[in-house]
């Protein structure tokens, strides 16, 4: 009778262990799904829309976010204090001359500082693309325009086609960006 006991306490111990073991890893995958919808409602990611929007570029000029003419509209969102949007500022350059001589593109930078370091910046740095200032906050969460550097590349109705975070360099980064620029079936 005490080996039936044993033995009726062990497989209660072994299924509870069992079941402690789905539920943790249940409440992993929960966590981790979780995770990713907070993620995607903070970043704009392929198949997302970039909202219309009008802000002023350096030169004072009115530009409309969101939708354009050309076939693609390219943004390079960074900061003038950021250490990695500067490092990226070469191969904007040099990607800025390809693009524009090889696609229909509409390339803008959205700089996060204020008015008067954005327009020092383009200056000191001989910028080759249209920059605008978005340094509300609230106008950049609202927009998704959280981290620099990143780079989108959207469709004509703003339609985000490419989602980049980080320093572009020469290579497979830039490589991206061409490329989803060139398999627009409009071209």
């Amino acid at each position: 009778m005490r080996a039936l006991k044993d033995t009726v306490v062990l497989i209660g111990l072994l299924l509870a262990t069992v079941t402690v073991g789905f539920l943790t890893a249940h409440s992993k995958g929960l966590r981790t799904a979780l995770n990713l919808a907070e993620e995607r409602a903070r970043i704009l990611w392929p198949g997302s829309f970039v909202p219309q929007l009008t802000l002023l570029s350096i030169d004072g000029d009115s530009v409309q976010l969101g939708r354009t003419d050309a076939d693609f509209l390219v943004y390079y969102i960074y900061n003038t204090r950021c250490p990695f949007s500067e490092l990226s500022i070469p191969a904007w350059k040099s990607l800025t001359n390809v693009l524009t001589r090889t696609a229909n593109v509409k390339i803008i930078g959205i700089n996060t500082a204020e008015l008067k370091a954005a327009q020092d910046y383009a200056q000191t740095h001989a910028l080759n693309f249209r920059t605008v200032v978005m340094n509300d906050l609230r106008t950049r969460d609202s927009h998704r325009f959280g981290a620099v550097p990143q780079t989108l590349v959207m469709d004509p109705e703003g339609r985000v086609l490419l989602s980049r975070f980080g320093m572009l360099e020469t290579g497979a980064a830039t490589d991206s960006i061409l490329s989803s620029v060139r398999s627009n079936p409009r071209q």
